[in-house]
C-alpha cells in the first residue's frame, strides 16, 4: 500500500468516526427535544398559577423530564465539545 492509499484509508476512517459521533449527538438532541416538548405540554396548563397550586404528581413528572433533558444535553455537549453554562451536576445553583 502506497503513501497516498494509506492517507486515503486514514481519512476515510476519520470521516466514519466523525459521522458516528455526529449521529450519536443527533440522537441525544432528539431525546432532549422530545423531553422538552413533553415538559412544556405537562406544565402549560399551570402557567400563571402559584407553584404550590400545581399538583405534586405534575411537579414530579416535570422534574423527571428536566433530569432527562439535562442528561441528554450534557451528553450532546460532550460529544460536540461544547461547554454548557449553569450549575454543574449535583450543584444547587447557588455558587
Amino acid at each position: 500500500m502506497g503513501k497516498w492509499e494509506l492517507k486515503r484509508a486514514l481519512s476515510d476512517l476519520a470521516y466514519e468516526k466523525e459521522k458516528a459521533r455526529i449521529e450519536e449527538a443527533r440522537k441525544y438532541a432528539k431525546l432532549a427535544n422530545e423531553a422538552r416538548r413533553e415538559y412544556i405540554s405537562t406544565m402549560s396548563p399551570y402557567v400563571g398559577m402559584k407553584l404550590s397550586d400545581v399538583p405534586m404528581e405534575v411537579l414530579e413528572k416535570a422534574a423527571t423530564l428536566q433530569k432527562q433533558i439535562d442528561s441528554a444535553d450534557r451528553k450532546w455537549a460532550k460529544l460536540m465539545g461544547v461547554k454548557l453554562c449553569g450549575p454543574k451536576k449535583g450543584g444547587d445553583g447557588n455558587g
